[in-house]
């Protein structure tokens, strides 16, 4: 089947589906996409963003750590060193570290309860460190990484959110860079899971569909 859109042309040829993985052509280029999975923002749109955020981050430092919360950030944090290094941070001005907290432990609703399990191998004291989320939600889990960094004494400690869903907050944490806002769905894709370890791998974020 063919579909053609006058409005810029583009053809799209639709294969067969596999599970919930469909090839499809698209201007003759082959591409994959999840049914039953409605795209929030494309691959595209993720790359500029993070782009322009390197931009900001990169005019406000001259030295950083930053720190990626796994395993949702893993993504939007190497991405966005690579973006620092486009726009001028000195890459031996540059660390990079790993923290992981989990708040859901394979459910898709938060406990509210944090859990720490893997800390920081660098010492963060008298650094400026950015802490590098990938969605805030409730806010239980930034406000206990915030605690727990601010203890090791950096110099400043700000976050980065690639995503937030002010609808759902319930503590109020400090966003300093935030890629986007968005409503009351859960997301995954673009280092994200589903709630059960699925979907990280997609290079866009979406949500399910009925």
């Amino acid at each position: 089947m063919k579909k053609s859109n006058g409005s810029n042309h583009r053809t799209i040829t639709h294969l067969r589906c596999v599970v919930t993985i469909c090839p499809i052509v698209l201007d003759g280029v082959m591409v994959r996409v999840v049914s039953g999975t409605e795209v929030l923002f494309d691959e595209n749109q993720i790359a500029q963003r993070v782009d322009q955020l390197g931009k900001e981050v990169a005019g406000d430092y001259d030295s950083l750590l930053l720190i990626g919360v796994l395993t949702g950030a893993f993504m939007v944090t190497t991405d966005l060193s690579k973006a620092l290094f486009v726009h001028g941070m000195d890459p031996t001005q540059l660390e990079i570290d790993f923290i992981a907290v989990t708040s859901y432990d394979g459910k898709q609703v938060s406990s509210r309860e944090p859990i720490i399990t893997k800390d920081v191998k660098k010492p963060i004291r008298d650094k400026h460190v950015l802490l590098v989320e990938d969605i805030v939600d409730t806010g239980y889990s930034i406000r206990t990484l915030i605690a727990m960094l601010s203890a090791k004494e950096p110099v400043s400690l700000a976050v980065l959110s690639l995503l937030s869903k002010p609808e759902r907050r319930e503590v109020d944490v400090p966003i300093k860079y935030l890629g986007f806002s968005i409503p009351d769905k859960y997301v995954y894709g673009y280092g994200v899971d589903d709630g059960f370890e699925q979907y990280r791998s997609l290079p866009f974020i979406g949500y399910k569909v009925e």
